[in-house]
């Protein structure tokens, strides 16, 4: 189920998957501010995520969640098994990623959270993790 309000998109895919081929958002105050994932196995954002709100999770994804390209939103509150995040990752405010699995971040660009920044599972990092003055927090084995 997906369902759309002016600047919000929410997506229920029960125990199906869920993948966004295009860009999301413009970052225009204007544009896509909130998008959140009630419930979902796998989930793929296949270009940009470029949203001035929260970036959320509501239920723990039970597979994998792909960022293909890069991400700059107003907050992150992930949940789920693993992740993938194969280009850069910034964050206006805090990021939370509540991880049963693997974080990866590969090489190519970095995490940047003004806020804190937390995971809570096992981190693969192959580039960096910046916050602004605030914790960083990894749960799991790095």
């Amino acid at each position: 189920m997906f369902i759309w309000q002016p600047n919000v998109t929410t997506c229920n895919a029960g125990t199906g998957s869920v993948t966004f081929t295009g860009a999301l958002g413009t970052g225009a105050a204007n544009s896509l501010h909130n998008v959140t994932i009630t419930n979902a196995a796998a989930t793929d954002f296949n270009s940009t995520v470029n949203i001035t709100g929260a970036l959320t999770q509501t239920n723990a994804a039970t597979g994998t969640t792909t960022f293909a390209n890069t991400v700059s939103g107003g907050s992150a509150d992930l949940k789920g098994v693993a992740y993938a995040l194969n280009n850069s990752f910034a964050s206006g405010g805090t990021t939370s990623i509540a991880n049963t699995g693997t974080l990866t971040k590969n090489a190519t660009g970095a995490i940047t959270s003004t806020g804190a920044f937390s995971a809570t599972g096992n981190v693969n990092l192959a580039s960096n993790i910046t916050t602004t003055n605030t914790d960083l927090t990894i749960g799991g084995n790095l």
